[in-house]
């Protein structure tokens, strides 16, 4: 008999706002469409610091969503292998973080399951997020067969993350002196259906705005927020250009009030010994002075090619920026790499990602200056990267953090290596 199907239509919350209506239900039920809040508060109160600076701006800031467009869509296989693990070659950039995500879905124990990585067409930082690999493996295991799934671009734009907007409320104040006092910020995260490190993305907000000046006071209050438009995923400086958006928009409108020019503004007020970051940190390198050093001139040249080429029709600018992100993932990281000697020269076993950057050539590099002892050619350096089956966890390849996490990991073998090599009088054991 036939099935009939009583369907009823729901409102779709398509922004933020929508979500956040009094009246909106909740997408998810149980689950609060407003489902995290992230606060960041430093130094004193700032209510009354706004009201008796001599100078304040305020203003409004929108960061849309924006696709990753990468040359390639999405695609990948699957097959099990001669020892029976279910294989799954995609352009994951986290090989064992999926690994780990996807198993219990398959029903496969994590011994049983690999990941390889298959390098082709860029991600700019979407395949953070597993996407198809959960879909190859039930197909693999569904038919015992190999599985090959290829999205077409449309179906790539459809089914795969986008940077998630934000909606940011900013306050500056700054005292006679040209120096910033204080800032109140407020930013709601539109992160679509799914949580997948929409916290992570929200506390870039509390990092990231207002960072790369001392705000000795600062008050604000940040929000995810679920909503039905396409799923939030890293994108390149995870949550960072949504927040310099702002802050550095309102940095510029803050010199304009002031009459100072945008340059010697941020000069004035960029980090410097003491200071620290809008969380409190002390940064572990003070070189803002020194670059708008470097730029000052080459800042000036542009300026004076604006002017001259300027006519009332067409009019030219020049534009300043201060741009910040972290190496890392936040709290303790790390990553392991496996350096093997063998007859012909070492094999580096890693999992360093590749979004298209060359991470082989950051291995291939890294290992050669650290194993600059023994004098091999690169030639003689062999990888075996990103495969769960045969090389250790790095970590993923997000957060800035592949040369120096994993960088240091393979660093850290190197080294070892040429220790356990070095004979008592300075020379080296061979493989014979």
């Amino acid at each position: 008999e036939k099935v009939r199907v009583e369907l009823e239509i729901l409102p779709a919350y398509m922004s933020a706002p929508a979500a956040m209506a009094p009246d909106a239900i909740e997408i998810h039920p149980g689950t609060p469409n407003v489902y995290f809040e992230q606060k960041i508060a430093k130094g004193k109160d700032t209510a009354t610091i706004m009201e008796t600076a001599p100078y304040v701006v305020e203003d409004s800031f929108y960061l849309q969503r924006q696709p990753h467009l990468t040359i390639e869509g999405d695609m990948g296989f699957a097959y099990y292998d001669e020892n029976e693990c279910l294989t799954i070659h995609t352009k994951s950039i986290g090989l064992y973080l999926h690994l780990y995500m996807i198993a219990p879905g398959l029903g496969v124990e994590p011994n049983k399951l690999r990941l390889v990585q298959n390098p082709a067409g860029g991600t700019f930082g979407y395949k953070f997020c597993p996407t198809m690999e959960a879909l190859l493996g039930v197909a693999c295991i569904a038919t015992k067969r190999p599985v090959y799934l290829e999205y077409d671009y449309e179906q790539y734009m459809t089914y795969t993350g986008k940077r998630s907007p934000f909606f940011v409320d900013l306050k500056m104040a700054a005292d006679k002196n040209g120096k910033i006092i204080a800032m109140e910020s407020d930013w709601t995260v539109d992160h679509g259906p799914y949580s997948e490190f929409g916290d992570l993305l929200t506390l870039r907000g509390a990092q990231y705005i207002g960072a790369g000046y001392n705000i000795p006071n600062i008050r604000g209050m940040g929000r995810t927020v679920c909503t039905n438009h396409a799923w939030g995923a890293p994108f390149r400086a995870y949550g960072s250009p949504q927040a310099f958006l702002a802050s550095e928009s309102l940095v510029d409108e803050l010199a304009e009030q002031m009459g100072i020019d945008p340059l010697e503004f941020r000069y004035n007020n960029v980090y410097r010994p003491g200071d620290t970051t809008p969380t409190g940190q002390a940064p572990e390198v003070y070189s803002l002075p020194e670059m708008l050093d470097a730029l000052r001139p080459l800042y000036k040249q542009a300026k004076e090619k604006a002017a001259r080429e300027s006519t009332p029709e067409n009019r030219k600018g020049v534009g300043i920026a201060i741009g910040i992100y972290g190496s890392g993932l936040d709290g303790v990281d790390g990553a392991e790499a496996k350096i093997v000697l063998g007859k012909d020269g070492v094999t580096v076993y890693a999992t360093w990602q590749d979004h298209g950057q060359g991470a082989d050539a950051g291995v291939l590099g890294t290992a050669h200056e650290s194993l600059r002892p023994l004098g091999l050619r690169p030639d003689q350096i062999y990888l075996a990267l990103n495969d769960t089956g045969t090389a250790p966890n790095g970590g993923p390849s997000g957060g800035s953090r592949s040369q120096v996490v994993i960088g240091n990991a393979i660093k850290n073998g190197c080294d070892q290596l040429i220790a356990a090599m070095r004979k008592p009088n300075g020379s080296f054991r061979t493989y014979d």
